[in-house]
């Protein structure tokens, strides 16, 4: 999902809806890179890659700092 930067939260999880149902029907995996934190609430798990480490993300604590978010559905 390239360009999704501009979208708002409505439209973003049409968009996810439609990935959601390309993944089901195909087998495949989506690996969603984003700079947005509001966008973790689209993915089941959440990754923060940064330069020191690949941590999965507990969603239920505020989040700060974070350079990257890889969002795995």
């Amino acid at each position: 999902m390239m360009g999704c930067h501009f979208l708002n939260s409505k439209v973003k999880k049409t968009q996810v809806q439609h990935l959601s149902k390309y993944m089901k029907d195909t087998g495949s995996i989506i690996l969603w890179f984003t700079s947005d934190i509001s966008d973790i609430i689209f993915g089941d798990t959440v990754w923060e890659l940064t330069l020191n480490s690949f941590t999965e993300i507990n969603k239920s604590i505020p989040i700060q700092n974070i350079s990257i978010t890889i969002i795995c559905r």
